[in-house]
């Protein structure tokens, strides 16, 4: 959603070094949304500014890891977080691993997700047209 084209200039961008991500080399890119209205609101309109940060693999343009977080919401929060790595069964880099973090009503919740066993469905359809006689 921040890398769409059409969405880009919502944000601006800053530059922050390179850093490895798992092994992997990387360029960080933080952003904040700067556009009104915000690309998420409350259910009654008002604004609610993402801000996070980008971990891209600057040799393939992958992402590696995302970060994005909520802000303004009246002594609220959220954060999470997405890992990638790469899938030997897809050929791909998938989601490996998601944390999220919210605060609400000094309520807190941290969650942990973490996803494997990643497989292709496939069909195979077997079609036998007669032609009447």
């Amino acid at each position: 959603l921040f890398l769409d084209p059409r969405n880009q200039g919502r944000f601006s961008w800053k530059r922050r070094g390179d850093q490895a991500v798992e092994g992997t080399p990387t360029r960080r890119l933080d952003y904040e949304e700067r556009e009104h209205p915000t690309l998420v609101r409350t259910s009654r309109a008002e604004d609610v500014p993402l801000s996070g940060t980008i971990w891209i693999d600057p040799a393939t343009g992958r992402v590696v890891k995302a970060t994005v977080r909520a802000g303004r919401l009246k002594g609220n929060s959220m954060e999470m977080s997405v890992v990638y790595r790469p899938s030997d069964a897809l050929g791909v880099w998938v989601p490996a691993e998601m944390t999220e973090y919210y605060r609400f009503a000094g309520q807190t919740l941290d969650a942990t997700a973490t996803y494997s066993g990643f497989r292709r469905f496939q069909v195979t359809t077997d079609v036998t047209i007669s032609v009447p006689k």
